[in-house]
């Protein structure tokens, strides 16, 4: 049995896909197995897989999301932890081994998470292998704010506990790595490596966080879970620090919209999270935000700019 299930979703991502393997393979950490979700690729994705034999296993799915292409994987894996990669970006060769020297430092039942670096940097440096270097806080909800919650970066998470709380939630097409947090972020101790480099992120225009529309329809189903189904851990006693880590993300979602001219959006967003920008303590973001987005609002209709809409 394997230590470590390595899952990556992917759809029509073919020669991104072949890098991202290819990092896997360089590893100097080998307790590993690959499990790849097919999510109704139309490209040259078939040919990858079969070119890698039984190296990987395959599981397909059709059109449902990152979500569901990663539950679909960890639902056939084998190994006591589960790790992720995203088909767009790609592992240096101690990434693995890094994982595994934090899993052994804290524990079976720490959750690890990496921090994602520019792939374009790596035009303009070499990484090279450093000391670990970690950062443990007693769970994700009393991480800092800059702690990392997306999918791609889960170092290691203990598969009986991924499958215990059902795994991430497939009716969230972005936003289901930190509904996944949120609902298990009181359980077990957050261990973040800060050193060595281990994960290349690529922006694209495919990234999922680059979509608006759907960026704003997930903040409203995080402060559905939170609000009205009072779903996430940590219950009463951790609302506030719950909901001062959304404050502060939302904060930075208003921002976001606004830039993208997304002005009905922005200020639809900014009232509906009010009370998670009270408990975050963000007062003058509260008062300054109505006026800015309407100055910038102003400057577009004077400037001729034609604006989006958001049906």
């Amino acid at each position: 049995m394997p230590l470590y299930s390595i899952i990556i979703p992917t759809y029509n991502r073919a020669t991104f896909l072949r890098e991202a393997l290819a990092s896997v393979w360089a590893q100097t950490f080998q307790d590993y197995e690959v499990i790849v979700c097919d999510d109704g690729s139309t490209d040259d994705t078939s040919k990858v897989l079969a070119d890698c034999g039984d190296r990987i296993t395959v599981v397909r799915t059709q059109r449902q999301g990152p979500a569901a292409a990663r539950n679909a994987a960890a639902a056939v894996a084998c190994g006591a932890y589960l790790t992720c990669l995203d088909s767009d970006d790609t592992w240096l060769p101690w990434t693995l081994a890094s994982i595994n020297e934090t899993v052994q430092k804290y524990g079976p039942t720490c959750l690890v998470y990496m921090i994602r670096t520019p792939m374009e940097t790596t035009l303009t440096r070499t990484w090279v292998n450093t000391e670990l270097k970690t950062e443990c806080y007693p769970d994700f909800i009393a991480a800092p704010t800059y702690a990392s919650h997306a999918a791609s970066l889960i170092g290691a998470i203990p598969r009986a506990l991924f499958m215990k709380s059902e795994g991430f939630h497939q009716g969230l097409i972005t936003d289901e790595d930190l509904d996944l947090l949120l609902r298990i972020g009181s359980h077990i101790p957050y261990i973040l490596i800060t050193e060595p480099v281990t994960m290349l992120h690529r922006s694209h225009q495919g990234n999922t966080s680059n979509n608006i529309a759907l960026l704003y329809e997930s903040s409203l189903r995080l402060l559905e879970e939170e609000f009205d189904k009072q779903a996430y851990a940590g219950g009463a006693g951790r609302a506030h620090a719950r909901r001062s880590r959304l404050g502060n993300i939302f904060a930075r979602r208003c921002v976001k919209l606004a830039h993208a001219s997304q002005f009905q959006l922005a200020l639809r967003l900014y009232f509906r999270a009010l009370r998670p920008l009270v408990s975050a303590r963000r007062y003058g973001f509260i008062l300054t935000f109505p006026p800015y987005v309407a100055a910038r609002l102003g400057m577009a209709q004077w400037g001729g700019e034609s604006l989006p809409t958001h049906e």
